[in-house]
Parts: structure tokens; C-alpha cells; sequence
């Protein structure tokens, strides 16, 4: 069962490495507009990196209209579909009254 876990996690990370964030971008741009500026990169880590690069040097452009935007990489806490992290355990445990995280606890 951890194996299972673990290859999709490792799907998962390439999904993450091959993912750009688009900053301050419009939200009458529909997402077929986007994949037709971005499709001439490519789908992998290194491309990615490339669109980022491209989009901080130069002017986005859709439709001939530079677009004022930023691109960054995307990091795992974008993504509310991601799986479980392997080997990563919750452990709740109550706390006593004179420990130093007790404060924070109650708050």
C-alpha cells in the first residue's frame, strides 16, 4: 500500500515540476487563450523553467497585447488535489499544563 502512495506522490511531484504559476493575469482570459500562447514550450520541468524565464524578461503577449504578468514556479501548496505525503505520520498527543507549547495550544 505505501508503494502505491509513493509512485503517486512521484506523479505528483513531476505535475508540481512541470507547473507554472501566472501571476496578475486577467480574468476575462480564458484558459484556451493561455494553453495556445503557452503550448510552443512544451510540457516538462525544463520548459517550465524556460516560460518562466521568458515571461520575466520579455512581455507576455496574447492576441499582439503585451500582458503585465509574473510566472513563477508552482510549489505543492498551490495544488488542493495533492496526495498524501509517504512516510508522514499524524500523531495528536495531549499536552500537559507546564509544557512550552501549551500557550500556543490553547490559543
Amino acid at each position: 500500500m505505501e508503494a502505491v502512495f509513493e509512485e503517486e506522490y512521484a506523479a505528483f511531484e513531476n505535475k508540481v515540476k512541470r507547473s507554472i504559476y501566472i501571476d496578475n493575469l486577467s480574468p476575462l482570459v480564458k484558459e484556451f487563450v493561455i494553453k495556445a500562447a503557452l503550448d510552443q514550450f512544451g510540457n516538462n520541468a525544463d520548459e517550465a523553467r524556460t516560460i518562466i524565464s521568458e515571461i520575466r524578461n520579455s512581455p507576455f503577449m496574447i492576441s499582439g497585447m503585451p500582458r503585465p504578468v509574473r510566472a513563477r514556479p508552482a510549489v505543492v501548496e498551490m495544488f488542493d488535489d495533492r496526495p498524501r505525503k509517504p512516510d508522514r505520520t499524524i500523531m495528536c498527543y495531549w499536552l500537559k499544563s507546564n509544557e512550552p507549547d501549551f500557550e500556543v495550544a490553547t490559543r
